[in-house]
């Protein structure tokens, strides 16, 4: 269930700000009254609402593009507490429209298939085993957006598994995602934006995909470091060198993040904690351990150390024992 729903702009507000605008223009025979009924007669049949909506949900909230049918920001905040939760099961959760969001505004999971993209989260469902309505949430396609298969399911989730850890050393990780749409440049000097869109409701296809993440705890200063990584398939290549500043970030999106936090104070996260992701490899490894671990069945449990074998991932002791264990855990008799 969602804690709100949509919260457009409202009218209200709206049409004040815009009367304040009229009713502080610097000229000489200002007659309120008049102006106001002006402002008033041009917005009568109400004011244009914004494409982007805003929405809030049991674990993470974010505002949503209604044009290009992705989200510009999605905003969550992990601990560790939160993280060994064990409530939730990824298997009972399914990627579905916001019922809240009108039907055109609105992405579809038909718009995805076939595409070549796969359904990136951008609030990602690992952060949320705690609790099957937060993990739910997440499969929200306000949620999410095309994201390259590789990418998804490698660079971003070693990336996604880098806050996780910070979260088990400091008390809050505040975490930002979104897309981001940078400015290129061709090789006669013409500078444009160019992105591809898919499916029949043209869901925008973005370059690159942006992460701001804030550690905080009572005894340590905060650190902080956003991150523009391209959305396309990256191996070993260092966190740090996708690295941009605050300031960079805001301009590239127009959006203004954390604006009462007092930025002398925060630290360099980079600087601080290194920006060090698991390689390709070390990842590989991790993950087929706990997918071998996870496995209810014989089958499944094969299926994957068949699956580790032929992409050529060399299994450490750590998995060699993982995959002995599940076997016999599932009813395979140990060998002598």
């Amino acid at each position: 269930m969602l804690l709100d729903r949509v919260f457009p702009l409202g009218f209200g507000i709206v049409a004040g700000l815009v009367i304040e605008h009229f009713r502080s223009k610097p000229t000489e025979s200002v007659n309120v009254d008049e102006e106001k009924r002006e402002t008033t007669s041009i917005f009568k049949y109400g004011i244009p609402h914004s494409c982007v909506s805003t929405h809030a949900y049991s674990g993470h909230a974010l505002a949503y593009d209604r044009s290009k049918k992705i989200p510009v920001w999605v905003a969550e905040r992990i601990t560790k507490e939160n993280l060994h939760g064990k409530n939730a099961d990824r298997e009972n959760s399914k990627f579905r429209p916001d019922p809240a969001l009108p039907v055109v505004f609105s992405a579809t999971n038909a718009d995805y298939w076939d595409s070549g993209w796969s359904r990136g989260h951008m609030a990602p469902a690992g952060n949320y085993k705690h609790s099957q309505e937060s993990m739910n949430d997440t499969f929200y396609l306000t949620n999410i957006l095309p994201q390259d298969i590789d990418n998804n399911a490698g660079y971003w989730n070693r990336f996604e598994n880098f806050c996780r850890d910070l979260a088990l050393r400091y008390d809050e990780v505040s975490i930002i995602s979104g897309p981001a749409f940078p400015v290129q440049q061709s090789t006669d000097g013409k500078k444009f934006v160019h992105y591809d869109v898919i499916g029949e409701n043209n869901v925008a296809v973005p370059s690159h995909l942006y992460k701001l993440v804030l550690a905080e705890s009572d005894t340590k200063p905060p650190i902080i470091g956003a991150f523009v990584v391209p959305n396309k398939p990256l191996r070993d290549e260092e966190l740090s060198q996708f690295k941009v500043s605050l300031e960079q970030l805001e301009a590239m999106t127009g959006i203004i993040f954390h604006s009462k936090l007092d930025r002398s104070k925060a630290l360099d996260l980079c600087e601080t904690q290194g920006c060090k992701l698991l390689s390709h490899d070390e990842f590989s490894r991790w993950f087929y351990t706990k997918r071998i671990r996870g496995a209810r069945k014989l089958a499944d449990v094969e299926r994957a150390w068949k699956e580790l074998t032929k992409k050529g991932i060399e299994p450490d002791e750590q998995l060699i024992k993982a995959y002995a264990t599940r076997k016999q855990e599932l009813g395979v008799p140990r060998t002598s």
